[in-house]
């Protein structure tokens, strides 16, 4: 057995070429290591997926990016996407509606006021939000959105919990339960105040929505491309034995110095079972569950007046059967239109618990179940559909339970032990959205190469 030493780079395997995994990876080559990524799917992104349907290209998981994200905007310009200076980067609509009494309210994010200029929320209402939202102004405005062990301070109660405290039951109902199943399919009730408030820090600032002109694939496909990245490579094992660590799978076994689990936390836990307290508790996280059904429409058909121009449309609970989020990709970019002769996508997504009844359904089953309830907003699709593309997502999004952000913020500061070779990374270490797993990466990254500059100096 032997340890990288001052004059040896170090061997890493980085376990999953999920966006944080990639990270992690690009992270640890610039700075001088030695990099292997094992990906069990034939391609990497993980839940970054861009298709193609007809003509179009379409988002089979994360949808947009945000002007708020640090670390993929960063990336997307220094690999310099689509080879203009901006990385590919669009703008996109923040203009986006949610249903109240049958109808969307149209609202946008970087609004205070559109809640109440719509009628999504009564004056008491809105003023008792902007005042309990008003109060943690300082953090809304200052906390990073990148990591969720800074808002541990609001880490005692559930969302549930914060909002009914301070009156807000309207808002809960309006506003943060549509926001929280549409965008995470998390409930209020289940999940921690701090993502909450993490989540309002980017309307709070204004924030944009932006995509990518290749789609969202095209950044860690653009990065896999840099790295020796192992496709069909399922990691089921790994072990550290003093200062080496096993990986193995079906037909392979590697060694390294160090790894990067970047796996998502249920296979994660099946790979990495030597994990301490804090390490086992991460990697318990559930995970939310959806279906993404990409519809394409025939060209004659069109969205109705409530909805032109509108990106996303959010249905509260009170208001919906399966459908917790639709994204109209002809409302994306404005003023763009579908060109002659092509049809629209109409992204739907399902919220968590009629995703977990329908995962083994056949996709005609999921879609008889779900299009008379798209029908309601979108009249007349039905007899305009012209394909469909179906995606699961079992493992949608990680579950941020009171007490996660305390242990992120616990993972994130503790130093590495002298022994420790196994690193954690992935959206179940942060907040569930892309620029948070990504920052992850970077974490576990920087995390190793401290460790080999302290056992260089020990030696």
């Amino acid at each position: 057995m032997h340890s990288p030493g001052p004059h040896r780079a170090p061997d890493v395997i980085v376990a999953g070429a999920g966006i944080a995994g990639l990270c992690a990876a690009d992270a640890l080559a610039r700075a001088g290591a030695r990099v292997r990524v094992f990906e069990a799917d034939g391609d990497v992104g993980g839940r970054m997926r861009s298709a193609t349907l007809g003509p179009h290209g379409i988002e089979c998981g994360a949808q947009f990016l945000s002007s708020g994200y640090t670390v993929l905007p960063a990336l997307a310009r220094r690999l310099g996407l689509d080879g203009g200076p901006d990385g590919g980067l669009q703008a996109a609509s923040d203009l986006n509606a949610v249903v109240r009494q049958g109808r969307p309210r149209r609202v946008r994010a970087q609004s205070l006021l559109d809640p109440l200029r719509s009628g999504l929320l009564g004056l008491p209402a809105w003023l008792g939000l902007g005042l309990a939202l008003g109060r943690e102004g300082r953090a809304l405005r200052t906390l990073p959105l990148d990591d969720l062990g800074q808002w541990a301070r609001y880490d005692a109660d559930t969302a549930s919990e914060w909002l009914g405290q301070r009156g807000c039951r309207e808002a809960l109902a309006y506003v943060t339960e549509p926001l929280l199943q549409g965008f995470y399919f998390l409930t209020p009730e289940s999940s921690s105040a701090a993502l909450m408030l993490l989540a309002s820090g980017f309307g709070w600032r204004r924030c944009a929505n932006t995509s990518l002109a290749g789609g969202m694939q095209s950044l860690p496909r653009a990065l896999a491309r840099t790295l020796p990245v192992e496709t069909g490579r399922r990691v089921a094992s790994i072990r550290q034995q003093d200062t080496r660590v096993v990986v193995s799978g079906a037909g392979f076994e590697a060694t390294a110095d160090y790894v990067v689990c970047a796996l998502p936390a249920p296979f994660a836990r099946q790979a990495w079972t030597d994990g301490d307290a804090l390490e086992r508790r991460l990697l318990a996280t559930p995970y939310s569950r959806t279906i993404n059904l990409s519809l394409l429409t025939r060209p004659g058909f069109h969205v109705p007046a409530a909805l032109a121009g509108v990106y996303g449309v959010l249905v509260p609970r009170a208001e919906r059967r399966y459908v917790a989020a639709l994204a109209l990709d002809a409302g994306k970019h404005p003023p763009a239109r579908p060109a002659a002769g092509h049809g629209q996508i109409v992204q739907v997504m399902l919220e968590d618990r009629a995703a977990a009844d329908r995962l083994g359904a056949s996709d005609a089953q999921i879609l008889s179940d779900v299009l008379p309830e798209v029908e309601h907003y979108l009249p007349g699709i039905s007899r305009q559909l012209q394909d469909c593309l179906v995606t699961r997502w079992a493992q949608a999004m990680p579950t941020v339970p009171v007490g996660r952000a305390a242990d992120v913020l616990a993972y994130r500061s503790r130093a590495p032990a002298s022994r420790q070779r196994v690193f954690l990374a992935g959206d179940y270490v942060n907040a569930p959205f892309t620029d948070a797993a990504a920052a992850t990466g970077l974490w576990a990254a920087q995390a190793i190469m401290r460790a080999v500059s302290s056992t260089a100096r020990a030696g």
